[in-house]
């Protein structure tokens, strides 16, 4: 049985193959049989075209290039999440990688999160460790759904507890709410400030 037929992962790509590879393979060691997209900004590294073109239909090639800062990382995003065949879409950066197996617990958990319908996002990093102290003065464990939660009323939150880049999407509820992602991180925290409830920590 596949546990993760709710949920795909698109990862964003521009010129890392070797770490793009690592992320690729990381998931699939920890998501076996999860279906993987890799959305590129039209890389022109000779290694990570070549690997970029070893993976056949998986890619999405930009259409346009974009000299801004992000590039078209999000018309990326937004492609993705147009594209999204699951309820739950992870977006990932190619720097990235799945650190540890994910399992039928972690998925209901994930599944009890979005249970919430003022909750679209749930943030799937470690903490970092210059963050923790700050995070964690912020937030209060919840032993029921493995996860932090901010101690304050949602809208009283710091936007940075509504939406982060990488993050854990709850499809319907974006697109039920005409959600478009925007070319600032900060910009979609205060989009998402503005309609949804705190994002979650998961543990």
């Amino acid at each position: 049985m596949n546990i993760f037929k709710d949920l795909e992962i698109a990862i964003f790509s521009y010129n890392r193959g070797k770490y793009l590879k690592n992320c690729i393979d990381s998931a699939k060691k920890n998501l076996p049989g999860i279906k993987i997209r890799i959305f590129d900004d039209n890389s022109n590294a000779p290694n990570t075209v070549e690997y970029l073109k070893s993976l056949g239909d998986l890619v999405i090639w930009a259409e346009e290039s974009n000299t801004s800062r992000h590039g078209n990382l999000y018309s990326n995003m937004q492609l993705a999440l147009d594209q999204c065949a699951t309820k739950f879409l992870l977006l990932l950066q190619d720097d990235l990688q799945v650190i540890r197996p994910v399992n039928q617990q972690d998925i209901a958990n994930i599944k009890a999160i979005f249970s919430d319908p003022n909750i679209a996002f749930l943030r799937p990093q470690l903490m970092k460790s210059g963050d923790k102290e700050k995070n964690l003065s912020l937030l209060r464990p919840s032993e029921k759904l493995r996860a932090y939660t901010p101690d304050s009323e949602y809208k009283d939150n710091t936007y940075g507890h509504s939406y982060c880049d990488v993050v854990l999407c709850d499809v319907k509820k974006l697109r039920n709410n005409s959600w478009t992602f925007l070319n600032i991180e900060r910009e979609n925290q205060i989009q998402a400030h503005t309609i949804f409830r705190y994002m979650p920590f998961m543990a």
